[in-house]
């Protein structure tokens, strides 16, 4: 891969900044999100809920915890808003059928009391609420419970094997999945996930930089305490080159987007290969160049860190007639082209390139900004080594 240095790398990176300007959600989003999981929480608590006694838990998940969320790309399209209900319970004492059924009940009520125009929609793991306002959200509530001691111990010696936290095993679910096997079945053989782990893994990704940019947020007080700076506000360069590629995707796959690779595939990728850059260009340069290497050889492809078992890459094997596998390594080098040339442009030329691989018109002013701030210092051009040819060259949950 080409470097650039000075002048266009930080030519890139004020392109790129402009950029994610556009791509972000205004923070009142987050917030929003915030909201109505507390909301669907406190419904869950109250006196009279089916589950009180089970202690629901609940949290986000997805590109709203993570702070990677862009804007759709087409007006009609909504935002995912990816929950888990936690409930306390032991697999030897509920079928899947069970808990997903108990937690509807809830979500169905929820959706009445709250006048919603649609009733909950059962998925194959989650229930679905679907806002009917400008934001246009719907709400995906995954049903779980605590994973078994005996496999939390098993699986803590896994990630410790990969150089993972172990403490981080203590986070697994269980979840529910209509089309599993066993779920009308009392077994100790249910889906699993660790949407905690899996966080608190990709925010020790970004960790130095993040501990620097909670600090200032403190200092100018737009939070009292470290520990209340939520991800979304961070924006550190790992957030940002994730989004910018999202975009890429969203793009290429424009009038294919089932055959798209999943977020989390790339979310997971560019986590790994991200080694603490601290200007957006540099991360993504970075992050392209050694997402490879983080590819398992054979199957399973992509795995959550936190949980091996859980295959992200699932249906590159289980629908192989989608080529979502070649689909991947066709948009790694599509992005690894394009970032390339947008190094090497300015001007019209830059406007061109942007418009075509995101779908965005940079203004004069911006363009002027952007150059501007590249013309200090001269081009240092070192040319990029031979490029290797790979053979092999959507959502969690599956919902």
């Amino acid at each position: 891969m080409a470097h650039f240095y000075p002048a266009k790398r930080n030519h890139t990176n004020e392109t790129l900044q402009k950029l994610i300007e556009v791509l972000d959600i205004p923070r009142s989003y987050y917030e929003q999100a915030e909201e109505r999981y507390k909301s669907v929480y406190r419904h869950l608590i109250r006196d009279g809920s089916k589950v009180q006694h089970m202690n629901p838990d609940v949290y986000l998940q997805g590109s709203f915890r993570l702070g990677t969320v862009i804007r759709p790309l087409l007006a009609k399209e909504i935002f995912d808003l990816d929950m888990v209900c936690e409930l306390t319970a032991l697999k030897d004492s509920f079928t899947q059928e069970q808990i997903k059924n108990l937690l509807g009940d809830e979500i169905k009520l929820y959706a009445e009391f709250n006048n919603f125009k649609d009733e909950a929609e059962e998925m194959s793991r989650c229930w679905r609420l679907n806002y009917a306002d400008k934001v246009g959200f719907h709400m995906d509530i995954l049903p779980a419970i605590p994973e078994s001691q005996s496999i939390i111990e098993i699986l803590a010696e896994v990630l410790e094997r990969n150089n993972v936290d172990p403490q981080l095993a203590a986070k697994a679910i269980s979840i529910t999945d209509i089309y599993d096997a066993n779920y009308k079945t009392i077994t100790t053989k249910w889906p699993y996930s660790n949407a905690r782990g899996y966080a608190a893994w990709f925010d020790s990704r970004m960790e130095v930089i993040a501990k620097s940019i909670r600090k200032s947020l403190v200092e100018m007080q737009k939070y009292a305490a470290i520990e209340e700076v939520p991800a979304y506000a961070l924006k550190t360069p790992l957030q940002r080159a994730i989004q910018i590629l999202k975009r890429h995707r969203d793009l290429m796959f424009r009038n294919k987007p089932k055959l798209k690779p999943i977020s989390m595939i790339i979310t997971t990728l560019a986590a790994h290969a991200y080694e603490g850059e601290e200007d957006l260009a540099d991360a993504l340069h970075g992050i392209l160049d050694r997402m490879p290497n983080y590819v398992n050889k054979t199957s399973p492809w992509v795995v959550n860190p936190t949980h091996p078992l859980e295959h992200y890459s699932e249906q590159w094997d289980s629908k192989p007639e989608l080529q979502l596998q070649a689909n991947f390594w066709a948009w790694h080098q599509s992005a690894v082209q394009y970032f390339e040339q947008i190094q090497l442009q300015e001007g019209s030329q830059l406007k061109g390139l942007i418009k075509k691989g995101f779908d965005i018109e940079l203004s004069e002013n911006t363009n002027r900004s952007v150059g501007a701030a590249a013309a200090a210092t001269p081009t240092i051009y070192v040319p990029q080594s031979a490029r290797v040819n790979i053979a092999r060259p959507n959502k969690p949950w599956g919902k």
